[in-house]
């Protein structure tokens, strides 16, 4: 009963998202991943919704191991990635004011993507491994390209947060194919980790501390423009907070990665404690920043 309403309503909200296309007028490769992504969601959550059938005692003559790999490669690739994928290519160029770069990489990479979740989906899943990295690949030139080409050239805790994490998904991506080649799933669980916690962690973060004091400046002090004085966004953000959040992720990823590969307890324990930590760091500069807000109510806005 949970699952069916769980099902319904990202059906729903899947419904609302391809919606949103209706009126596009100008495709480009932005608006290709993210309506994509819309069509991988409605496969994910419905290979999840025949696997929990599945569990509940449905006999569909269906493998469940194999439903379960299908429906996580799927969802994480099919969909969250592709978002990732098509809000990055307008967040990149926006935040590091590079113009004019060439999209062919992430043209190939939307190939890519699709054909290896599609081959995925009738078991193949070798070739899909194979796919789905080159595509990754080819997002992380991309990527490289747009920083490399910015305009903004001072190197702040938004590009270094980036780097670190594309670098963590280029090591996810060889682990995961070492580990596939090999026969291993620990070291796809390691390559999981690392683009989980490595790369989704620092690219989310990233943007946080460019998104946030953006909102909120827009929302409560830009009506003070002229009439007071305002603080600029770089002076909403405490950098020596960013870096040592940065810096403890950072190692924190790396070292709970080696415990995992080593079997190293320690290793482990001490890598969720600079995440612990990082973390924390984290919510004081994010709240910090929100606290700007009583600027503006302090000024009626």
């Amino acid at each position: 009963g949970g699952g069916t309403l769980v099902f319904l309503s990202l059906a729903w909200f899947d419904l609302l998202f391809m919606a949103s296309f209706l009126h596009v007028r100008n495709w480009s490769i932005i608006t290709g991943f993210l309506f994509t992504a819309s069509l991988w969601l409605f496969v994910g959550i419905s290979l999840g919704f025949v696997t929990l059938l599945g569990f509940s005692g449905v006999d569909f003559g269906f493998d469940l191991t194999s439903l379960i790999i299908r429906h996580s490669v799927v969802s994480l690739g099919g969909f969250v990635f592709f978002v990732v994928m098509g809000v990055s290519l307008v967040l990149l160029p926006m935040f590091s004011l590079s113009h004019g770069v060439s999209q062919i990489y992430s043209k190939i990479s939307f190939l890519c993507m699709n054909l290896g979740l599609f081959t995925g989906i009738f078991g193949q899943f070798l070739l899909m491994s194979g796919l789905i990295s080159a595509g990754l690949i080819f997002y992380i030139i991309q990527s490289v390209l747009i920083l490399k080409n910015r305009m903004r050239k001072k190197r702040e805790y938004w590009f270094y947060h980036l780097s670190f994490a594309l670098v963590y998904l280029l090591i996810a991506i060889f682990v995961g194919l070492f580990g596939v080649v090999v026969g291993d799933e620990y070291y796809l669980k390691i390559a999981l980790w690392l683009m989980l916690v490595g790369f989704g962690f620092h690219f989310i973060v990233g943007h946080l501390y460019k998104i946030l004091p953006f909102l909120v400046w827009y929302e409560f002090i830009s009506p003070l423009v002229g009439k007071a004085k305002v603080p600029m966004l770089h002076e909403m953000i405490d950098e020596k907070s960013t870096y040592i959040q940065l810096c403890l992720s950072s190692f924190g990823a790396v070292i709970y990665a080696l415990g995992l590969a080593l079997h190293v307890k320690t290793f482990l324990g001490l890598g969720a404690l600079c995440l612990f930590v990082a973390s924390i760091f984290l919510i004081k500069v994010l709240y910090g920043t929100y606290k700007f807000k009583n600027i503006g109510e302090k000024n009626g806005n």
